[in-house]
């Protein structure tokens, strides 16, 4: 069986990921399919990574000193080397000295969580030092405009996402995680999409593209790949527009937001990055130098909150129960807004 590794390539940040495990491999590919890249070995990828699909044969590192521990898992440190327990079910060693790691966990749908995360996180704070910052937050263009739309977990973003991909012109730049930078431009990243199994846009997604996604604290999603949107993915723009989406039981309203609030909903879903997968446990580093870098990204986030609210103007859409409405009014807004 061909063990080469998948190589991806995010903006400047090359990956690479080798798993013996066929469906393992599989649902790695599909979930970065995006910025998959041709099988260059010479040049070793700045992020380099290998599961196994079986427990650890030698536990982890003796020497190994407990910094914390939470209900899912306890962090050990030994130097540079950080090894992670969760609970028996899974282990990782990570060397942030030299960015590898390695991940054992017999349990399939639990490994390809842990190193969904695991790529995503180690990835995002690579991106970080590229001045390139993701938001939680829905991003996408319609005939010129640039749009953020933010919302909590479970506030709509896919669902709307899903919905405004059926309209002609929509191009998305990601319905999680887009990448913003000082210059308050948004670029594209474009993963799979998470959908509840109840999600009525679930319909209009050929079967071929879509798979179960189960998850240990927020239970099933159908993973809707790229090959639905490939064709609709958008350039960097500039952002024009922030919207704040909130959930009600009437029709669609949108009204212009103050400043401060757009600010508040920043700093949280780009500023502190709540909702995206940082995960502490590859994030939160006692060594001095790299709290520094820590401190030194919140600033540069900081700056990139101030420049999207420099030029781009904030409203509140407050969502009602019918999705399909909901795109209909934001959309009838954008192109009103476009004069």
């Amino acid at each position: 069986m061909n063990n080469d590794p998948l190589r991806f390539k995010f903006y400047g940040v090359t990956l690479s990921v080798r798993c013996g495990h066929p469906e393992i491999n599989s649902q790695i590919r599909n979930d970065f399919f995006h910025f998959l890249t041709g099988q260059d070995h010479e040049i070793p990828a700045a992020i380099q990574l290998e599961f196994f699909c079986e427990p650890q044969p030698l536990g982890r590192n003796p020497h190994a000193k407990r910094l914390w521990s939470s209900p899912r898992y306890s962090v050990h440190d030994a130097d540079r080397e950080r090894w992670v327990d969760y609970n028996g079910q899974a282990l990782c060693r990570y060397d942030f000295s030299c960015e590898t790691g390695t991940l054992w966990c017999p349990d399939p749908a639990l490994m390809h969580e842990l190193a969904y995360l695991l790529i995503h996180s180690r990835v995002g704070e690579m991106l970080d030092k590229e001045g390139l910052h993701r938001v939680h937050a829905l991003g996408f263009s319609y005939r010129g405009k640039a749009v953020l739309a933010l919302a909590p977990m479970g506030g709509g973003k896919t669902t709307l996402g899903m919905e405004l991909l059926r309209h002609p012109g929509v191009r998305i730049f990601s319905d999680d995680s887009p990448l913003a930078d000082s210059d308050g431009i948004l670029s594209p990243l474009p993963l799979r999409f998470g959908v509840l199994p109840s999600e009525e846009s679930l319909r209009w997604v050929p079967n071929g593209l879509k798979r179960t996604f189960d998850r240990r604290r927020y239970g099933r999603k159908i993973l809707v790949d790229y090959g639905y949107f490939k064709d609709k993915i958008s350039t960097p723009r500039k952002v024009d527009m922030i919207f704040m989406l909130k959930k009600h039981d009437g029709i669609p309203r949108i009204r212009r937001l103050g400043s401060l609030r757009a600010f508040f909903a920043l700093f949280t879903s780009l500023v502190v990055g709540h909702g995206i997968p940082q995960i502490r446990e590859y994030i939160l580093r006692p060594d001095p130098l790299d709290m520094f870098l820590l401190a030194r990204n919140g600033v540069d986030r900081l700056k990139t909150a101030r420049s999207l609210l420099k030029h781009a103007r904030c409203y509140r859409l407050r969502m009602g129960p019918d999705t399909g409405s909901n795109a209909r009014e934001l959309l009838r807004f954008l192109v009103a807004a476009n004069g």
